[in-house]
């Protein structure tokens, strides 16, 4: 049996999503695009140009595969090895065209690698080590080059890639911790309205069900020696009962017409268990008069949803005067557009008593309610 999430997050895991993999994609391409543009140039010939633009596009190609792999854990030696390689590629691009800018293209696994692989430290002294080298050798070729210029010059550029790479993992990790905010936050609300539930219901059955006891005792210690006693007893026990029993029906009345955004809270929190994808975009919160009305649509849809769809993903969109929510995975053979028998009807009586408007609409798999009151004209 599958295991559900029990959260609704927006990135579950520590497995970069394909957001951060498209992020880092688009880097390498914009970095390598540029180093290979400069390259192409700077009007160098065979066989320095083929060779130089090769090893870029190696180097490119390396720093791309690191990226697309970055939550994968390497052993020390295969990073070192694939290092390595990374050096021999921005040394021989380097020395060959005299291009610093050819860095930003053969430089990508060293960034790549400083930015997402822990520890750190083998990854700088390879790329000082590999920036020193180039510059050495290039210097020795040239004979009139500046090493300490074109050091500087190559180190800043190496650092702004790690920057740019560094910048997607931090993102990441603070959305992630944001994420996880947002759903301990969730949790906490359900679990608060849960607790005031079973402190209202100890307190209401709790004492009801003790007076019950000491007049049932009465009662029954009564019947041969006073039955008109005992008669006022089962009355009292009969009456305490009936009261127990409307006040619990307040009780659990009261309990569901929750604040809206607990019963947001909830609904996230029920389809999320179902494996569904909740997307709630708030762009503002209906009066306090309207909120019931609104929550009624959260909870008969989302039941909707769970009893007559094979729904993946939902979208809620709240305002300060309209609710939608759409979803997919409707079958046309179970979608009752009448209304009846899904509580349809139901909510368009709600919402038409206060003013207000509720309307349907299937198209293909897809599923749309919409509530408003007091919608600006």
């Amino acid at each position: 049996m599958t295991v559900r999430p029990s959260r609704v997050l927006m990135w579950p895991g520590r497995v970069p999503p394909k957001e951060i993999r498209r992020l880092l994609t688009a880097l390498i391409v914009l970095f390598a695009g540029a180093s290979l543009a400069i390259t192409l140039a700077s009007g160098l010939g065979p066989p320095a140009l083929p060779v130089t633009v090769l090893a870029s596009l190696a180097g490119a190609g390396l720093g791309l595969w690191l990226a697309r792999s970055c939550d994968v854990p390497r052993p020390a030696g295969a990073l070192v090895l694939i290092l390595l390689a990374a050096a021999a590629l921005l040394a021989t691009a380097f020395v060959l065209s005299g291009q610093p800018m050819t860095v930003f293209a053969t430089g990508l696994p060293f960034a790549v690698v400083i930015a997402w692989q822990r520890p750190v430290w083998p990854s700088l002294v390879i790329a000082s080590a590999a920036i020193g080298a180039a510059v050495l050798l290039r210097a020795a070729q040239e004979g009139g080059s500046s090493p300490a210029t074109e050091t500087i010059v190559m180190t800043v550029l190496l650092g702004a890639q790690t920057i740019g790479f560094a910048g997607a993992h931090v993102g990441w990790h603070m959305q992630r911790r944001l994420d996880q905010h947002d759903a301990d936050q969730r949790d906490l609300a359900l679990t608060r309205e849960r607790l005031r539930f079973a402190t209202d219901l100890h307190d209401i059955q709790g004492h009801t069900l003790l007076a019950i006891k000491l007049k049932a005792e009465l009662a029954r210690r009564s019947v041969e020696r006073d039955p008109g006693v005992a008669r006022a007893e089962l009355q009292a026990i009969e009456e305490l009962a009936a009261e127990a029993d409307r006040r619990t029906r307040d009780l659990a009345e009261g309990y569901r017409t929750l604040a809206l955004a607990v019963e947001l809270a909830n609904v996230e929190q029920l389809l999320g268990a179902a494996g569904i994808e909740v997307t709630l975009q708030r762009s503002g919160m209906p009066p306090p008069e309207h909120e019931q009305t609104f929550a009624a649509l959260a909870r008969e849809s989302a039941s909707n949803i769970l009893r007559h769809t094979a729904a993946t993903t939902v979208r809620i969109h709240l305002s300060d005067t309209t609710m939608v929510l759409e979803n997919d995975g409707a079958d046309p053979r179970t979608v009752v557009t009448d209304g009846r028998g899904t509580g349809l009807t139901g909510l368009h009586q709600r919402f038409a008593g206060h003013g207000g408007s509720f309307t349907w609409q299937h198209d293909g798999d897809r599923f749309t309610v919409t509530g408003e009151i007091g919608a600006r004209s």
